[in-house]
C-alpha cells in the first residue's frame, strides 16, 4: 500500500481553552493541501461539549479502518491528546493501524511527552502543508523538513526550513456554526517580544498569503452566507490591500490582532511610517470592526523587559486613534509577570485610569504565561523563581520577586472571585451583540463596570500595601459590590426578557448565581 492512498483522518481537539465555536482551521488547512493525494476527512473532539467525544471517535476510527490519523494538540489537550494516543496504540497493537501523526503547539515544543507515551508517532513541527505532502508522497522520515520522531530510542528532529507564502487551496470549510477565520499573513515582523514562543524557524519570519488565495477564501464564505469572520493574523499589516479584497467579495464585518508598531510606526522598525488616516479609513469601509491590540503594559521599564519597541504614549495614541475611526478595540494586558515591581504596577494601573484605556481592557488581572521555549523562559534572571511546569499550558509557574505586588494581585482576585465566566460571557455578548442594539447597551454598561472597578480596586490595594495595611477599606468594598450587582441586575433582567432567554441562558445562570451568592454571603 502507497501513502498516498492510506486514508487520512484529521483531527481537531478542542478544551475549555479553544471556544466551541472556534472553526478548526488547522485541520481545515492541512486538509486542502493534502486532497490531492488522498482521501482525507476532517473531524472534531471536545470532550468539553461531549463527555463521549473521546470513546465515540476511538470507536469511529476502529469501524472505519483509518490508516492514518493526524492530531492537532493545541494548548489545554494534553490529557485528551495522551489518552487518544495510548486507545490508537493499543488499536494499531491489534490491527497495524492506524498510524498517528501529531501536530499543532503542545507536540512542537513538547515532542519528548507524547513519543514517551508512543514511540511510533511522527510529529510535525509549526506549519505543516509541505511536510505533510512529503510524508503522503512517500518521503522518509529522515528527510522531511522539521519533523520530530524517534530511532532506537534516540529522539530525531530534523532541521526546520521556512515553508515561505501559503500556496495551497483555502481551508477545506467544515459545516458548522463556527466562528470562520481566514489567513493572510503566517508570522510575526517583529518576533522580538521575550514572552513569546515563536514557531520553528527566524523569529521575525513573516509571510504574506497570495491575494488569490485570499479571495477565493472569501468568496467560498460568501458562497456560504458567513457575513462575519476574523483574521488570524497576529501581525496584520493594514497596507497589503486587504480592505479591497474583503470589499470585492462582502458584505462582510470581521476583527483584526494588530501590533501598536503597526498602527503608529517606530524609527527602525521593518514596518516604516505605520498605518495611515486613509487606510484606516478604507478598513472601516470593508468592515473592519474591532481591533485586538498588544499593549500589555504602560510601564516603560516593564515594556523594555517585555522586549517590546512601542511606549505607553504609543499604545494611548494607538487606541485613541482606532476609537475615533469608530472601532470597537480591546488591549491584551501582562500587567504581572516575575520581576514587576509594585512601583511598575502602580505607574501602568494610573495610566490606564486616566488615559481611559481601562474601558478596553481585555483582561484586568493578566498575568504572564512564561511557556516553553520563550526568551524568559531560557532566561538565567528568571531561572530562580521558575518552579514546575504545566504540560497542558506548555508553560511554568514562577513566584514574584517582589512580594508586595502579589500581594495586590490576590486582593484584586479576592474581589474578582466568582466573576470570570460572567465577565467573559458579557464580553462575547460585547463583541457579537450588534444585531441587539438594546441588550448590547446593558451588557457594555456592565462591562465598563467590571472594567473600572477592577483598575480601581488594583489602586486601591497598591495604596493600601504603601501604608503597610492588610487589606482594601470595607466601606470601599461594600459600595464597588454594590454597583457591581446592579449592573449584573440589569444584565440578567434585560437577557431574560423575550426570545433571549433561551440563547442566553447560560448567561442569566451565572450572573444570577453570583448574585445569589453575594446575598447569601452577606458581601
Amino acid at each position: 500500500m502507497t501513502a498516498s492512498s492510506r486514508r487520512l483522518l484529521l483531527v481537531q481537539l478542542y478544551s475549555p481553552l479553544q471556544p466551541a465555536d472556534a472553526e478548526p482551521l488547522s485541520v481545515a488547512t492541512l486538509a486542502s493541501a493534502v486532497q490531492d493525494l488522498t482521501e482525507v476527512e476532517v473531524r472534531t473532539v471536545n470532550p468539553v461539549t461531549d463527555p463521549r467525544a473521546v470513546s465515540d471517535f476511538v470507536a469511529y476510527v476502529r469501524r472505519e479502518r483509518h490508516e492514518l490519523v493526524g492530531l492537532s494538540v493545541p494548548q489545554g489537550t494534553y490529557d485528551t491528546a495522551l489518552e487518544i494516543i495510548e486507545l490508537l496504540r493499543a488499536l494499531r497493537s491489534a490491527r497495524g493501524h492506524p498510524e498517528v501523526l501529531l501536530g499543532h503547539a503542545l507536540p512542537t515544543h513538547l515532542p519528548e511527552r507524547f513519543l514517551g507515551v508512543d514511540p511510533d508517532v511522527l510529529i510535525i513541527r509549526g506549519w505543516g502543508e509541505n511536510a505533510l505532502r512529503a510524508y503522503l508522497s512517500g518521503q522518509p522520515r529522515h528527510r522531511l523538513a522539521d519533523v520530530v520522531f524517534m530511532e532506537r530510542g534516540e529522539l530525531v528532529r530534523t532541521p526546520a526550513r521556512s515553508d515561505g507564502q501559503p500556496v495551497y487551496p483555502p481551508p477545506l470549510r467544515v459545516g458548522g456554526d463556527y466562528f470562520r477565520r481566514v489567513e493572510a499573513s503566517r508570522g510575526c515582523q517583529f518576533g522580538r517580544c521575550t514572552f513569546c514562543t515563536r514557531p520553528p524557524g527566524r523569529a521575525d519570519q513573516w509571510n504574506a498569503t497570495a491575494r488569490e488565495r485570499i479571495a477565493a477564501d472569501l468568496s467560498a464564505l460568501a458562497v456560504m452566507g458567513v457575513r462575519r469572520f476574523t483574521f488570524t493574523d497576529e501581525d496584520f499589516q493594514p497596507g497589503a490591500g486587504i480592505a479591497a479584497l474583503v470589499r470585492d467579495h462582502g458584505p462582510f464585518t470581521y476583527t483584526v490582532s494588530m501590533r501598536v508598531d503597526t498602527l503608529m510606526g517606530r524609527q527602525g522598525d521593518r514596518q516604516g511610517m505605520g498605518t495611515s488616516e486613509a487606510e484606516l479609513a478604507d478598513l472601516y469601509d470593508s468592515g473592519l470592526r474591532q481591533v485586538y491590540l498588544g499593549v500589555e503594559t504602560l510601564s516603560g521599564s516593564q515594556i523594555r523587559r517585555f522586549g517590546k519597541r512601542a511606549t505607553a504614549d504609543h499604545s494611548i495614541s494607538a487606541v485613541r486613534r482606532l476609537v475615533r475611526r469608530g472601532f470597537d478595540v480591546e488591549i491584551g494586558l501582562i500587567l504581572f509577570d516575575p520581576l514587576v515591581t509594585l512601583e511598575e504596577l502602580a505607574e501602568s494601573v494610573d495610566l490606564m485610569l486616566s488615559s481611559g484605556l481601562w474601558r478596553h481592557a481585555g483582561a484586568p488581572f493578566g498575568k504572564l504565561r512564561i511557556q516553553v521555549d520563550s526568551p524568559m523562559a531560557r532566561s538565567r534572571r528568571l531561572a530562580p523563581m521558575l518552579t514546575t511546569m504545566d504540560p497542558n499550558m506548555m508553560a511554568y509557574s514562577w513566584d514574584y520577586a517582589d512580594p508586595r505586588v502579589a500581594r495586590a494581585r490576590q486582593m484584586g482576585l479576592d474581589w474578582w472571585s466568582g466573576l470570570d465566566q460572567a465577565y467573559q460571557l458579557i464580553r462575547n455578548v460585547v463583541r457579537t451583540g450588534r444585531d441587539r442594539p438594546d441588550l448590547l447597551r446593558v451588557a457594555t454598561s456592565a462591562l465598563l463596570m467590571l472594567r473600572a472597578s477592577s483598575f480601581q480596586v488594583l489602586r486601591l490595594a497598591i495604596e493600601s500595601i504603601r501604608r503597610g495595611g492588610t487589606g482594601l477599606e470595607t466601606g470601599t468594598v461594600t459600595s464597588l459590590i454594590e454597583r457591581r450587582e446592579r449592573a449584573l441586575s440589569a444584565v440578567n433582567a434585560a437577557f431574560g426578557e423575550g426570545p433571549d432567554r433561551v440563547a442566553t441562558g447560560r448567561l442569566v445562570e451565572e450572573i444570577h448565581k453570583i448574585a445569589m451568592k453575594e446575598r447569601i454571603d452577606g458581601l
